[in-house]
């Protein structure tokens, strides 16, 4: 593992902030040991603390975990423990500021499983979406991006239409493959707001027509399969971040070449002229400086008394 001060070394020469978060997250996930982290991501209306709160059983305003409300409410992130191993984090909602994105996806990049939550009253993804997963994915391994991210749709049950639904999920599955270049995840459909209902009026059929009770399932027992081989994918994280490390800092290195080669061209284009002219002019006095030589040379095979001519020669041949 590297320490920080070189991971922040190679953020500074690669220009690469989520690479830095990367390593910073996975120093995080490597201090927690066992300890599994279970985050959620969206917008920050996309109802992610509703989730979590049902998840957990408390639905019940008093009795919530994380903070619901309509403004932008989490901040730092908040921890609660959803089985004896297994964390769960709320981190900020996106694109509500950009602090708040980059503190969400400091947080993801400690955490080992994702639900990415998507409010279904807002139709298709949006834009700030589509790219936030992209971006997570980038933070993932191809190879463990599957079971590492859970699609949630929430707030389904606003969409009574089965037809539309159906057609709504369409869309949205199609979206979600092509933004993780065809990696094929994991999707559940949920309604905390009918969980409620249910726990509240103590209906079993409505609870599990909530689609709740089974993301929990889904999520502990990913939880637990992620946790038996925890060991063997951090270390494959470290392995992936050392390779996408040293390929950045080529990148750069690669950059950083081809400027100072462009550079060199850009100065002696500018100067060709100029270097051109002080060339002839050097060609110019090279050539009289020969003759001088030569001529001086005569002189002295003829002379009786070289020495007169002695120090001239110094002068020329020294020029």
């Amino acid at each position: 593992m590297l320490s920080q001060s070189d991971i922040e070394t190679i953020a500074r020469l690669t220009n690469n902030y989520d690479l830095l978060k990367k390593w910073e997250g996975l120093a995080r996930k490597l201090a927690g040991g066992a300890k599994i982290t279970i985050a959620n991501t969206g917008l920050y209306s996309s109802g992610k603390s509703s989730l979590f709160n049902a998840l957990l059983g408390r639905v019940n305003e008093e009795d919530m975990r994380f903070a619901v409300a309509a403004p932008p409410m989490t901040r730092n992130g908040d921890r609660e423990p959803l089985t004896e191993n297994i964390d769960m984090l709320d981190t900020p909602g996106i694109d509500a500021n950009f602090m708040d994105d980059a503190t969400a996806f400091n947080m993801l990049m400690e955490a080992d499983i994702i639900l990415m939550t998507h409010n279904v009253n807002r139709g298709m993804l949006d834009r700030p979406e589509y790219d936030w997963l992209k971006r997570i994915a980038g933070g993932i391994s191809r190879e463990t991006l599957s079971e590492r991210l859970i699609f949630v749709s929430t707030w389904t049950d606003r969409i009574d239409n089965e037809e539309d639904r159906e057609k709504l999920r369409t869309e949205i599955k199609r979206q979600v493959l092509e933004a993780l270049n065809g990696v094929e995840i994991r999707f559940v459909e949920v309604s905390a707001k009918r969980y409620k209902t249910g726990v509240e009026k103590g209906k079993t059929g409505l609870q599990n027509a909530s689609g709740i009770p089974e993301l929990r399932e889904l999520v502990i027992s990913a939880g637990k399969n992620f946790a038996e081989r925890a060991a063997v994918l951090r270390r494959g994280e470290i392995l992936r971040l050392c390779s996408e490390s040293r390929d950045a800092l080529n990148a750069r290195k690669r950059e950083v070449s081809e400027e100072i080669e462009n550079r060199k061209r850009r100065i002696k284009s500018r100067y060709s002229g100029a270097f051109e002219k002080w060339r002839v002019i050097l060609g110019e006095f090279s050539s009289m400086r020969s003759i001088v030589i030569n001529k001086l040379q005569e002189v002295y095979n003829a002379s009786d008394n070289a020495s007169e001519y002695q120090g001239f020669k110094n002068y020329i041949y020294g020029i």
